[in-house]
């Protein structure tokens, strides 16, 4: 059913050229814990959530709107969009923190973890707010993120830390 949508989506697609949302073939799932819809573009790695069918589609054409303001011109509805990975470069800067940072505040091994510049401490199934976050990092780093926590930008975490440590 998923490649038959697909190709009607890809079909569909030459009779304009300005796509929205509502173009592309999007597959909903109910997500039970934080209880969420997400809604995934098939072929692209896509994907956004709201409490409503209606809000993660408004998320998801958001994500559209900022991927064509970034420059690229948008996937043709129906096709496959290889997966591309950000920026590792903090990684050579901050490797032997991220391996401090990850067991006690996120409760993941830094080896067995693929991130990127982007990567956020909510790209990861944890239970704590952003306050929490602060306080966590706050009591095993002695380093005030307050500012950071909401957006949990690893990099920028990373940062803060090897700035305090005077590494920065």
């Amino acid at each position: 059913m998923t490649l038959l949508r697909r190709l009607i989506a890809f079909v569909l697609s030459f009779r304009k050229r300005d796509w929205t949302v509502h173009d592309y073939p999007v597959h909903f799932r109910l997500q039970d814990e934080p209880r969420l819809w997400v809604a995934r573009i098939h072929g692209w790695a896509m994907l956004a959530a709201g409490e409503t069918k209606e809000e993660a589609l408004q998320e998801l054409q958001k994500l559209i709107d900022d991927y064509r303001d970034g420059g690229e011109p948008l996937p043709r509805p129906g096709t496959s969009v290889p997966i591309r990975f950000g920026e590792i470069q903090f990684l050579s800067r901050h490797e032997d923190l991220a391996r401090e940072l990850f067991p006690p505040i996120l409760g993941y091994d830094y080896d067995d973890c693929l991130i990127t510049e982007q990567s956020s401490v909510w790209d990861f199934p944890v239970e704590f707010r952003a306050e929490e976050l602060a306080r966590k990092v706050l009591l095993v780093f002695d380093t005030d993120i307050s500012d950071l926590a909401e957006e949990g930008n690893i990099a920028a975490i990373l940062d803060r830390i090897a700035a305090k440590r005077g590494r920065g």
